[in-house]
């Protein structure tokens, strides 16, 4: 069974908005370990303030445009957000990483330099090496390779993808952009839309088309 741990942990309640797979799958592991909630979204809409200052919460969505709904409708209460990491994971201990991220087993952030924004998914067997800086509500999926790169907010990265830049060379990647399955991206990327590679496929970017 996968282990996690729990970052930017206030020890308040564990809540999970959402019924998505990854956030039931949380629920079932940390309700045998200590207080633990999985809420629907429209439930946590109905509560007030007091509901919220009494639990912490995470809302694992892939959905890009849908997870940044649920997180502006409840920014009015000022949650405070917790971010689970596998613990198969090798993470330099320098490494920034922010609230409400998920960060799943096998994967290695190779150094000091990487910072994970808030609200980001990162799902296995990804290489985040060097220089590499990722924005918040982002989703990286299995198999990625990415260095000496800037991915901006809400970008969604299909699996086997590579996004190289070099120390000379860095690369940026405009927020909401997709790259579809087996991109390999060498260039910066200025215009949110859909990519594969640095071809572009369609002028969709990530709030208007799920490739997920």
């Amino acid at each position: 069974m996968m282990e996690f741990d729990v970052l930017h942990d206030t020890n308040k309640t564990l809540c999970f908005i959402g019924t998505s797979y990854m956030n039931q799958q949380f629920y079932n592991y940390f309700k045998e370990l200590r207080s633990t909630e999985l809420v629907t979204w429209e439930h946590a809409l109905t509560k007030p303030q007091a509901w919220f200052d009494a639990r912490q919460f995470h809302a694992a969505i892939s959905n890009t445009g849908f997870k940044k709904q649920v997180v502006e409708s409840i920014a009015g209460f000022s949650p405070d957000y917790f971010s689970i990491i596998g613990s198969s994971s090798f993470i330099d201990p320098g490494a920034k990483i922010g609230k409400n991220v998920y960060i799943y087993g096998l994967n290695v952030l190779t150094s000091s330099d990487i910072c994970i924004g808030d609200h980001t998914i990162v799902t296995t067997q990804t290489v985040i090496s060097h220089g590499t800086i990722i924005g918040n509500f982002s989703y990286v999926s299995p198999f990625v390779y990415t260095c000496f790169c800037t991915i901006g907010d809400g970008v969604a990265i299909g699996h086997r993808s590579s996004i190289i830049g070099s120390i000379n060379a860095p690369i940026s990647v405009a927020d909401c952009t997709n790259l579809i399955t087996n991109s390999i991206v060498t260039k910066n990327i200025d215009v949110a839309a859909t990519y594969y590679g640095n071809r572009l496929v369609s002028k969709e970017n990530s709030l208007e088309k799920c490739i997920l």
